[in-house]
This record gives structure tokens, sequence and C-alpha cells, in this order.
């Protein structure tokens, strides 16, 4: 059981220590596959050798970043040795970093907003008597899921990345915000910027959407994002 804090911008963050040595804020990201590090924090830890830069790919571009190749992480009472680390510029607010459930392969992930902890079982827990089942499509390491949007009263079908790094509720896609033609709609209410793990930026429109169902649940006035 690991204890974290869900922060005023919805992300989720857990205390670590790196290398038995360094204590920082990691915020779970359900779509990471690396364990990363931001700059900021990374010129107060003195554990980290570097090995060297490569470049990498975020989905607001190309970028170069150090690479370590060997470390250990512990989170609650799980560690993990010889665990490679990549820099990047930013994480959520608040966090020095950033890591995905790769970590627990092969295990089951509980997370319990009423008591703000998570869990991490051998297999699915029992005694689950109120839940939902929905189909999840998994690929590039990273998890997808159905969405349904009403616009202009047609229903438009598309995946959705499942984002914890994501602040907000729903964010479309290019291809999904042009075929849609949403920005013609729904009234837009909010302009703002959104930065990658490494800085890069793109502009978003905010609005809201009457109606978006998800796994079978049925929201309105959703705040979305393109």
């Amino acid at each position: 059981t690991i204890p974290f804090e869900l922060t005023s911008h919805n992300n989720i963050s857990i205390k670590a220590l790196l290398n038995q040595a360094d204590t920082l804020d990691l915020m779970f990201h359900t779509a990471a596959s690396d364990l990363s590090l931001t700059t900021a924090a990374t010129e107060h830890i003195e554990s980290i050798s570097w090995s060297g830069e490569h470049e990498v790919t975020a989905w607001g571009g190309n970028a170069a970043a150090r690479f370590s190749a060997s470390n250990s992480l512990q989170i609650g009472q799980i560690t993990w040795d010889s665990l490679p680390i990549w820099e990047s510029e930013n994480s959520g607010p608040g966090t020095g970093g950033k890591f995905g459930p790769n970590l627990f392969e092969g295990k089951s992930i509980e997370l319990n907003f009423d008591k703000n902890v998570m869990v991490i079982h051998d297999s699915l827990p029992s005694g689950l008597d109120k839940y939902m089942k929905a189909p999840l499509v998994y690929e590039d390491d990273m998890m997808f899921i159905e969405g349904v949007s009403t616009i202009n009263g047609k229903e438009y079908t598309n995946r959705f990345l499942i984002h914890s790094g994501y602040g907000g509720a729903v964010l479309y896609d290019d291809v999904f915000a042009a075929e849609s033609s949403i920005s013609e709609h729904i009234e837009i209410t909010d302009e703002q910027e959104l930065r990658d793990s490494y800085g890069n930026v793109l502009k978003t429109l905010k609005g809201t959407l009457p109606r978006f169902s998800l796994a079978g649940l049925e929201f309105e006035n959703v705040t979305v994002g393109f």
C-alpha cells in the first residue's frame, strides 16, 4: 500500500527514494513507460551518474535528453535496481519527475481516491461488488479507451489515451478536431498552451461539450480541449 497525494492539478504525486540517497515527489503517469526526472530536480540530485545524451520523441516533437543507465528506486516497500533514467523538462506541477505502470508489470494496480492510496496486488482483488469493465487497447506502451462525443447532435466515436499526467478532462487529437469541426459547434471558453515533457508547445482551445460517454458512463457539460 503506497500513499499518494492528488494535487490541485489532478496529478497523482508519490514520495520516492532515488539511489538510497535522494528523496523526491514523482508523478504516477499512466502514459509513461520510463522513469524520468526534470532538469530542475536533477540540479539538486547528486546520486545520478549520466551516461550520455540521446534524441527522444514526445507528443509535441523531438528533443535531446540526458540518459542515466542504472539506478535504484524505492516507492513504499518496493525497490527496483538497474533502472534507466531520462532527463526531461516538465512533469506535473510540484513533482520532480514521473514513472509509469510498467514498474508493476504482472500486478494489478488499485487507485483508491477515497483513501488516497495505491495498492499493488498480485492478482485482481476479490470482493469488488461495484465495478465496470471496458475494452482497453494497449499500443506502444500506452492504454486507450473508446469514448463517444455528441457534437451538434451527431455522435462521434474516438479512441482516447488514458493520461493521468493531463490535468483536464478530455483532450482531442488534431484529426478528430478537424473531422468533427468541433470549433464551429461548441462555445470556446479559453485558450492556453500545453507543454510536453521536453518543453514543446501546443496551443489549445477549450470549450464545453454538452454530452460525452465513456465505458457506459454518461457525462454532461464536459470541459474539452483540442
